[in-house]
């Protein structure tokens, strides 16, 4: 699970920073066509994504940390958008990053035991 964290995090990384994700995006998914605009959902499901992803294994620091680490990251990568041609660094955005993030910590807080009753198949 760690390996396909940082694998995302270095995909992800590239999409936030390049001057044209969506194209690469679309490479990637053979023309996929979404049936809404992905530049409204996806930062926010990038991030839920990421966040679920961080705080799944266990790592060497304590959740909260994580979750720092990923709000930094989160501004960090909205600000850095201004040195990309063409990005722009949107509130908006950034807006959506943490609130992708506070999903998946909610998501994340939830106990085990309350998921396994919910999401179970057959019940």
């Amino acid at each position: 699970m760690k390996v396909i964290a940082a694998a995302y995090l270095v995909l992800f990384s590239v999409l936030l920073l390049t001057t044209a994700p969506i194209r690469i995006g679309m490479a990637v998914a053979h023309c996929w066509h979404p049936p809404v605009c992905p530049c409204h959902l996806g930062h926010l499901i990038g991030f839920l994504l990421l966040t679920l992803l961080a705080l799944a294994p266990r790592w060497p620091v304590p959740r909260w940390g994580a979750a720092a680490m990923l709000l930094a990251y989160a501004v960090g990568t909205e600000c850095l958008q201004v040195l990309v041609p063409g990005r722009v660094c949107d509130p908006v955005d950034c807006a959506e990053n943490l609130a992708g993030i506070a999903a998946g910590c909610l998501i994340c807080s939830l106990p085990r035991s309350y998921m396994l009753s919910h999401l179970a198949p057959g019940e």
